[in-house]
């Protein structure tokens, strides 16, 4: 008799374990189920900044770069904050995308303002990169973590939607911040798209310090210490462009550099030695004058800046 309550137990015992071992893989499941989208994403950031750092058309540039900027590393913020598929559907978590990433944007420059890194396309990109990957790394382990029946997936869009006059608040502040985040993108597409191709042509004249930083310029000059700057150019014309500089203090021209050729989207830098002030002079602007090679004789300068200095006074004569 206890043999065979004994035997009955054993399948009991044999179906609980195959329970707990079919339950088990489950709750591991490959690690590519928490990747999700996120490669995705991850490659459509990389593909941007290749294409704008290496000077792509510009169609593909701001199909891609759009994205990058207003909407990605938003996205991947809130797939870090949210890992799991309780709490917000997808359509809430691409309208929060469209506005962290809009808040983001400002964040990053701030923080590259006061980096030694100038604001300009390079450090721009490096920060939003940065912190895509930053942010999408953290998603991708919160989510290893749970479950896989409890961590977030994109689903198959779906066909059919409620009627608008059903909608709950949540779902019309959704549609209201994607619909706002569709239209930023499409005008700053639309400007973008616009300036470069209608954009008007210019030259970029800037003033630096020996040391090619836009701070702690020289202030006084005198006849044994002279003072040097660097004038930058960028050419912006759409074509190469040869440029002349005048550089004149108190009526006189002190400096001159002929010749300077600028090819179309670089930039050239011109050291330029500040001498021969009047002695004993206070406040005296140095002009400097930028003419292109094509501009009529006797026409205002293309581009002027100044820079006031104190002129010391003269070495005394030796005796």
């Amino acid at each position: 008799m206890k043999t065979e309550l004994q035997q009955a137990r054993i399948p009991e015992r044999l179906t609980g374990e195959e329970d707990r071992s079919a339950a088990q893989p489950e709750s591991r499941a490959p690690f590519q189920l928490a990747l999700g989208e996120i490669p995705l994403l991850l490659l459509i950031a990389a593909a941007a900044a290749l294409g704008a750092l290496l000077g792509a058309p510009v169609i593909p540039r701001t199909l891609l770069g759009l994205p990058l900027i207003f909407f990605i590393p938003g996205y991947t913020l809130v797939s870090a904050l949210f890992p799991s598929d309780e709490g917000l559907d997808g359509t809430e978590r691409v309208a929060l995308g469209f506005g962290l990433s809009l808040a983001l944007i400002p964040l990053i420059a701030l923080g590259i303002e006061y980096s030694p890194w100038r604001l300009t396309l390079g450090p721009i990109l490096t920060g939003l990169l940065t912190t895509t990957v930053i942010f999408s790394a953290i998603a991708v382990l919160r989510r290893g973590r749970l479950p896989a029946d409890r961590r977030y997936q994109v689903g198959r869009p779906r066909l059919t939607m409620a009627h608008p006059r059903n909608w709950d608040r949540r779902s019309w502040f959704a549609a209201g911040t994607i619909t706002i985040g569709l239209l930023l993108l499409t005008g700053a597409g639309g400007v973008i798209v616009a300036d470069r191709l209608q954009g008007e042509p210019m030259t970029e004249f800037a003033l630096y310090n020996a040391d090619g930083k836009p701070e702690f310029y020289p202030r006084e000059v005198s006849p044994d210490q002279p003072a040097t700057v660097l004038v930058e150019v960028t050419n912006r014309e759409g074509k190469p462009e040869t440029y002349h500089l005048r550089v004149t203090a108190a009526g006189a021209e002190i400096a001159r550099a002929d010749g300077i050729g600028v090819e179309d989207g670089k930039t050239v830098q011109q050291p330029v030695t500040i001498h021969n002030l009047p002695a004993g002079a206070d406040q005296i602007p140095v002009q400097f004058d930028l003419y292109r090679d094509d501009q009529p004789p006797e026409s205002p300068p293309y581009r002027t800046l100044q820079l006031f200095v104190t002129a010391g006074s003269q070495p005394s004569e030796p005796s």
